[in-house]
């Protein structure tokens, strides 16, 4: 698929999805900071850039999944009827909750939302516990964030998906397994 007809797509079909994801995202990063510990000399951002691009990111991968497991063979569409085959595939923007799930926590585990900045310039000795929360917030951010699309009776291993995320390639296909794994079977 070309970059100019995914975008075309984009702004067709899944612009208004895209804003109203980004406000979405931005309310819970805002509800999210402000129950983060308050860490002397350092501040809590929120990147209002990033929050757009996470979800720009997220949209794009639905586009290509879309066209790649719902398409016919491109060989066999007409030219002519490419537009319908766009709107068949893209104007139902439904998704099922493991894919949701998936994408969310793999563009917010891959950008950094929210972070902690140094705002005293000091070099000085920081608590061993604010170091670890602030080198690992972008990973519990994505965690906490797709932990509230599905419901709590889901039984998540946190350590486990915050392992996963840290030390493994995340792709796609495995968060898909993981949370069909935990959805399909809550209780384990």
């Amino acid at each position: 698929m070309n970059i100019r007809r995914t975008e075309e797509i984009f702004y067709r079909y899944y612009k208004e999805a895209h804003e109203k994801k980004s406000r979405e995202l931005l309310t819970f990063l805002i509800d999210y900071a402000a129950n983060l510990p308050e860490i002397p000399g350092f501040l809590i951002t929120i990147d209002e850039f990033e929050v757009d691009e996470i979800c720009f990111a997220y949209y794009l991968d639905i586009i290509r999944y879309k066209d790649f497991h719902q398409k016919t063979n491109e060989e066999c569409i007409d030219e002519n009827r490419q537009e319908n085959v766009d709107e068949n595939i893209h104007s139902d923007q439904k998704l099922d909750l493991i894919k949701i799930c998936a994408f969310s926590l793999k563009w917010v585990s891959r950008n950094k939302p929210l972070t902690y900045i140094n705002a005293s310039g000091k070099l000085g000795c920081i608590e061993k516990e604010y170091i670890m929360l602030k080198n690992h917030i972008r990973e519990a951010v994505a965690i906490d964030y797709a932990l509230s699309l599905i419901p709590e009776d889901v039984n998540v291993n946190r350590a486990e998906l915050m392992h996963f995320l840290k030390y493994r390639n995340v792709d796609d296909r495995s968060l898909m397994l993981y949370f069909d794994s935990i959805i399909s079977n809550p209780k384990l």
